[in-house]
């Protein structure tokens, strides 16, 4: 390693939500209701090799139409911050393009998951990322 930034900081995802304040549960935990979601994740398919005997490759998602728009401006506003920005908050604003579509991508999966659990039906992975994960 010759500097700090060697890029494994950058690939962490660097969030402050905002606080809640502290509160105990009062309700069980759906450990079941979470089980097979968890399940239904885990079986998600890859999509066949393109020969025979080809290893199985990831599903392509598109990204909705109109969430276009408000992901071009989030990349924009990184870009923005990142010209400014030094050291590894740099790097760490260079990835969040990126990250920003794997985690609407996973949000996009887990509601979908929630949904076919509760209504008990087979998972199938979703035709497109929607605008909602992304906002």
């Amino acid at each position: 390693m010759r500097g700090a930034d060697d890029g494994l900081l950058s690939r962490f995802l660097w969030l402050w939500p905002e606080p809640i304040p502290f509160r105990l549960g009062r309700a069980l935990p759906g450990a079941d209701w979470a089980t097979a979601s968890l399940d239904k994740l885990r079986e998600l398919d890859l999509q066949p090799g393109a020969q025979p005997g080809a290893p199985a490759r990831p599903i392509m998602v598109r990204l909705a139409d109109e969430a276009l728009p408000e992901l071009e401006g989030f990349g924009r506003d990184m870009q923005r911050r990142q010209v400014t920005a030094g050291g590894l908050l740099r790097s760490a604003l260079g990835k969040t393009r990126g990250q920003a579509l794997r985690v609407a991508l996973v949000l996009e999966f887990c509601g979908g998951v929630a949904q076919m659990v509760s209504a008990r039906r087979r998972h199938r992975s979703p035709r497109g990322l929607s605008k909602r994960p992304t906002a």
